[in-house]
């Protein structure tokens, strides 16, 4: 098989923002012979862009061939390198825009998983060179199975890896997900290490707070209320400071938080309103993570973000959203929203395959 072609699915867009018209630059497919490809995380460059994806061919499991790599495109979408980064083992898996950065000094940071069977997965950080060449590799062998990490690129220029740690005590047997944190220095070698004890908790988002620590968000389920809206904050040395969860006494959704512009953090999550509707919920959040103010906007059946958020000054922002109903019905746009959570403009994105628009990477 060809090995710089067969590793990335990758559809890009640029969108005219100020004045809400859509401008495509270039809108193209890159596909496989057979395989699954995983999920892709995107960086932009002065005359480039570089993109990280998994690529699995699952003809010849459990001993299938399985690569992470690196895809080179120019800004016309052709094809201008590829740099292998990992292979070995048939199970991997890197978790969206989260997964790819750029550090203090220009060089590309990212984070996957790999293991031999589907419940041995290890945290992989692995830095690189603008030209794609490796300058570090690290794994985290861990007892339990790691998976869906995200990446913050700290301001002190160290890293820390956040995803989930769960027990299989038997290849049938599942333990509860729990919050795993890895605060790395520059060079991928460990400063501390947490496993935090709430279980049935996924982080979507992490990012670090202007005081040192770090708010993490996702998701949690417990039986009394089903899936809720969760949030973590924690210090620079990884203490929890405060933990929370949000929504409604059935199931509603996972959610992103924030810093604010204005002060504390911003939450924008997913909100149960009855029947099968689940509406955007946007909530301002004190220093200790209580709500100072709500709003709640229906959409269709369903409405809700993808992606980090883009904050400004005045508390408005920018984020991809989408919402859907029976099909046909799949809205995907670039939305904006004013520092009280309405809607001030949508700009419609489309890349021509009905229903198939996910949208996790969204840059000024």
């Amino acid at each position: 098989m060809k090995m710089y072609m067969n590793i990335v699915l990758f559809v890009l867009f640029h969108f005219e923002m100020l004045y809400a018209q859509q401008s495509y630059l270039f809108n193209k497919t890159y596909q496989p012979d057979t395989a699954l490809l995983g999920s892709i995380a995107i960086l932009p460059f002065n005359n480039h862009y570089w993109t990280l994806g998994g690529y699995i061919n699952y003809e010849n499991l459990p001993d299938a061939y399985a690569e992470v790599g690196l895809h080179k495109i120019s800004l016309s979408g052709e094809t201008l390198d590829f740099k292998l980064v990992d292979t070995g083992f048939a199970y991997r898996h890197n978790f969206f825009g989260a997964s790819l950065q750029k550090d203090h000094e220009g060089n590309m940071v990212m984070v996957f998983t790999k293991g031999a069977t589907p419940i041995s997965h290890n945290f992989v950080l692995v830095k690189t060179d603008s030209m794609g060449n490796i300058l570090f590799k690290q794994e985290y062998e861990r007892e339990n199975m790691q998976d869906y990490p995200n990446l913050v690129i700290c301001a002190e220029a160290d890293f820390l890896v956040i995803g989930i740690s769960q027990q299989y005590p038997t290849p049938t047997t599942v333990g509860p997900a729990r919050i795993h944190a890895i605060k790395t220095d520059n060079y991928g070698e460990v400063i501390w290490e947490y496993i935090y004890p709430s279980g049935n908790t996924w982080p979507l988002y992490a990012s670090q707070t202007p005081d040192g620590g770090f708010i993490i968000s996702g998701y949690q389920y417990n039986t009394a209320t089903g899936y809720d809206m969760y949030a973590l904050k924690i210090d620079a040395q990884g203490a929890v400071e405060w933990e929370k969860t949000y929504g409604t006494p059935v199931d509603d959704g996972g959610c992103n938080v924030q810093s604010y512009p204005l002060g504390g953090y911003y939450l924008v999550g997913l909100k149960w309103v009855g029947g099968f509707t689940k509406a955007l919920y946007s909530a301002w959040l004190d220093d200790a993570g209580n709500v100072i103010y709500s709003k709640t906007i229906s959409k269709n059946e369903v409405f809700v973000i993808d992606g980090n958020p883009i904050y400004f000054e005045d508390g408005s922002y920018k984020v991809v959203t989408y919402s859907y109903g029976p099909p046909p019905i799949w809205e995907v746009a670039f939305t904006t929203f004013s520092n009280t959570g309405n809607i001030v403009s949508e700009v419609p994105i489309s890349s021509g395959l009905p229903g198939e628009d996910y949208i996790r990477d969204l840059e000024p």
